[in-house]
């Protein structure tokens, strides 16, 4: 058996967003810690939408999630219905499921799985903070 399955989020399935989707993640995984992914935010009018990083210094702020091996599959399958992330049909995903490493403050790293936006972000506001709670 393997170790639990890490999960980045940064938008309305953060601890403290308010959100019922974040409820039921919290039902299903254990909470690890704050950390920040390679990344731009945007807020998109509707959900922050975090895409590949302009500039090295370009941070996404976010809560880390272990989801036990043995309901990592139905987890993260539950999850992709909500992100609009269809593993066969990609490239028309509303987001992707990436790994990526995440930095917790104390500097270590690890690889989690990271819902990067799939569209384009042109009209989208860019929320300088990184930090969709602090918007």
């Amino acid at each position: 058996m393997s170790g639990p399955v890490l999960l980045f989020v940064y938008g309305t399935l953060r601890r403290n967003s308010g959100h019922l989707m974040a409820e039921r993640l919290a039902g299903d995984a254990t909470f690890v810690g704050e950390a920040t992914v390679a990344g731009r935010l945007y807020h998109t009018g509707a959900f922050p939408a975090s895409v590949a990083p302009f500039t090295p210094y370009d941070r996404v702020f976010g809560d880390v999630w272990a989801i036990p091996a043995t309901r990592a599959e139905s987890v993260l399958s539950m999850l992709d219905q909500y992100e609009g992330y269809a593993p066969d049909a990609r490239f028309g995903s509303l987001f992707v499921r990436v790994r990526l490493p995440i930095r917790f403050g104390d500097g270590s790293e690890q690889e989690a799985w990271v819902y990067r936006y799939n569209q384009e972000v042109s009209d989208s506001e860019h929320i300088e903070s990184g930090d969709w709670l602090l918007r």
